[in-house]
Order: structure tokens, then C-alpha cells, then sequence
């Protein structure tokens, strides 16, 4: 198998779990399902950060105020395939592997990681932008667990979370 080869099946993972995160991301904005924070109401969160691990990419979505920082606990997003706790199939990864066998595993890894982060994160970007109609003055914001970078889901632009006009903690 190819590297492009493990994108396409990698694109088509993704294809398959957008009705998913679509669902996820419009309950998220809508219901906001969050445990709170004492003293803290639904009308004060106007965003939601949204976290993933990156090696299961599995999101989790943090209730945010943008002035006053984080306001609850998180809530993992259904988003994985059912009894799955990978959103891509180890399959693939070991297929390209396997069929690539000169090229160091730890580089070829690190070149298959940084491929599903990519697609990854333009796919989440892509829903969320379906999906925020639902609520249109939310807003959304995406990171790797413990980085300091975020990217703002309506403009792309990344930034550090301890700079700029958005209070994250």
C-alpha cells in the first residue's frame, strides 16, 4: 500500500463518520450537555473547545467562555466507529508498512501521523462549518491535548492559547 493509498483510505474513513461528528458538533452547540461549573449557566458558554488525543483522535469538547476561560467539564464526542477507540484503523498504517519496508518505520510513522492530523483536522473544520448553523454565535476552537496551539474553527487561524483575545484557563 502507498502513502496515497492510506490517504484515500484514510479520506474515506473520515467520509464515513461525518453524519457522526455533524450530529455531535450540532449537540455540543445546541444542547451543551457540559457538567458545569458551580455558579456557571448555559447562556454564559459562547464556545466550545474541542480536544483530541493525538493518536486515537478521539474529541472531547470543553465548555468555553471567551472571557473568563474554561466553565465545566468536558464530553467526549461519538464520533468513533463503534467498539473502536481509534478513529483510523491500525490496519492501514500497518499495511503501509509493510508494503514499504525501506523506508525506517519511526520516519514513515511520523510522515503517517502528520498525514491523518492534516486530514483530520481539515475534515473537523469542514463539519463544523456544515454544522455551527445551528447556533451561529458559538464558537469553536480545536486542539491536540496538552498544546499550547489552537486554531479557530470559523477562520483557520492557529494561536497560542496564552496569547491573543480568547481566555482559555
Amino acid at each position: 500500500m502507498t502513502l496515497d493509498d492510506a490517504e484515500a483510505r484514510y479520506r474515506a474513513v473520515l467520509a464515513e463518520r461525518t453524519a457522526a461528528l455533524a450530529a455531535a458538533l450540532r449537540r455540543m452547540i445546541v444542547e451543551r450537555p457540559f457538567a458545569l461549573d458551580p455558579g456557571v449557566s448555559l447562556d454564559t458558554v459562547d464556545a466550545v473547545h474541542f480536544e483530541y488525543e493525538w493518536d486515537s483522535f478521539q474529541p472531547v469538547a470543553i465548555p468555553l467562555n471567551t472571557k473568563t476561560g474554561y466553565c465545566g467539564g468536558g464530553a467526549i464526542l461519538a464520533v468513533l466507529p463503534p467498539g473502536q477507540s481509534w478513529l483510523f484503523p491500525e490496519e492501514i498504517d500497518h499495511a503501509v508498512t509493510a508494503a514499504l519496508p525501506e523506508i525506517d518505520p519511526l520516519d514513515l510513522g511520523d510522515e503517517l501521523g502528520a498525514l491523518k492530523t492534516r486530514l483530520f483536522t481539515d475534515w473537523f473544520i469542514a463539519t463544523w462549518r456544515e454544522a455551527r448553523g445551528v447556533a451561529p454565535a458559538t464558537r469553536g476552537f480545536l486542539s491536540v491535548h496538552d498544546t499550547i496551539w489552537r486554531t479557530d474553527l470559523d477562520t483557520g487561524e492557529k494561536f497560542r492559547e496564552d496569547s491573543g483575545r480568547i481566555k482559555f484557563f
